[in-house]
């Protein structure tokens, strides 16, 4: 794993995700969007390393923690490192060929992941908000219909990200 690169990649999309281009792409009066980090933490759970899945799990969740709208620190960390770690556990077992593997496979991440950040906020807050299981899984049918969309399109350039580092020592 190419950490550097894959830290402004990562600073990259929180910026994306806290501007208003999202809001160009949003839906209804809840302002659903795609939830880009979702999608790129399906991604890299399914493609990294286990041992770097778990970090980079982290680092995603904590960037989602900074660019939510509740201000606290933790819940997407916390929900985005166990499902990083449940995705990679079982990646061997799912095939991500196909478009709607890879949709059904977002929605459910996205799901189970926005169900339990919502359960986390409301502990730490002690309120829930009035429309938060709709937003979560409209967020989530809508980030697996663009999904596949997305990892087609940045399939390669992704890549690099995974590249084994030069051996510079050829001769042992």
């Amino acid at each position: 794993m190419r950490w550097k690169i894959f830290l402004v990649f990562l600073v990259v999309l929180t910026v994306i995700s806290v501007s208003n281009i999202r809001d160009v792409w949003s839906v209804s009066s809840l302002h659903i969007g795609p939830d880009l980090l979702l999608i790129f933490l399906v991604f890299f759970a399914l493609n990294c390393d286990r041992q770097d899945a778990i970090p980079v799990s982290f680092a995603i969740g904590f960037a989602a923690d900074v660019s939510s709208v509740a201000m606290l620190m933790g819940p997407y960390s916390i929900s985005y490192c166990l499902l990083g770690g449940m995705i990679s556990l079982f990646r061997k077992q799912v095939v991500m060929k196909k478009f709607i593997y890879q949709s059904m496979m977002i929605f459910f991440a996205g799901v189970i992941g926005g169900i339990l950040t919502e359960l986390l906020v409301s502990v730490k807050l002690g309120a829930m908000c009035p429309n938060a299981y709709s937003a979560v899984l409209l967020t989530a049918l809508y980030s697996a219909l663009i999904g596949p969309v997305i990892w087609k399109l940045f399939s390669k350039p992704l890549n690099l990200f995974f590249a084994e580092k030069p051996n510079i020592y050829p001769l042992g």
